[in-house]
């Protein structure tokens, strides 16, 4: 799979993401960067190797991965942005002409104060493609599917909480839970 590498970067948060523990980021047109995660990245390769598999007619366009390199002024100018569009009076913050979901506001600051706090200027990321890139006002929601939400190899501790949280929501009657959705008109 091709790398599209980045060594300055004019990438933005993403904002419409709606649940997740890593800031997803606004890459190039039609493409967004997701933290990567080994397994997830493994899902996608081997989804492209094999050229028949219609799982790739339900998933984002993989683009491969990218190393991305923040500077400080950049994290810090974001940071100062992200906290402006949190104090807007009508709670429809905007982020560079974008109104920002009030989850992506919180996810990009963790990530954020977590890549300052590292000490670290590069992060990798899988590149996918933006499947709200289409649409002026997009309504989107994230789903967990599924009774059992840990991996094999979850440590001890995270299979317990993933397993307390799969008996204490709809994912182990239903078999799915709901973990944030955006409605087009809520922010729009």
């Amino acid at each position: 799979m091709n790398s599209p590498n980045s060594t300055t970067t004019e990438e933005s948060p993403f904002p419409y993401q709606v649940a997740g523990h890593g800031a997803l980021l606004k890459f190039a047109p039609g493409k967004i960067c997701k933290p990567l995660i080994p397994i997830e990245m493994q899902f996608y390769e081997s989804l492209y190797k094999r050229s028949s598999n219609s799982m790739k007619d339900f998933t984002p366009t993989y683009y491969g991965t990218a190393n991305l390199q923040f500077t400080n002024d950049q994290l810090n100018q974001w940071k100062k942005k992200v906290d402006e569009a949190e104090k807007e009076e009508d709670g429809k913050g905007s982020f560079e002409d974008e109104q920002l979901h009030p989850w992506s506001a919180k996810v990009t600051k963790m990530s954020l104060s977590k890549l300052q706090k590292n000490g670290n200027s590069s992060f990798e990321y899988l590149v996918l493609e933006d499947l709200t890139s289409k649409y002026h006002h997009p309504c989107v929601f994230d789903i967990k599917l599924g009774t059992r939400q840990h991996g094999d190899d979850a440590a001890p501790d995270k299979r317990k909480r993933h397993m307390i949280k799969v008996e204490t929501t709809t994912s182990k009657p239903l078999g799915m839970r709901l973990c944030g959705q955006l409605v087009c008109n809520s922010i729009a």
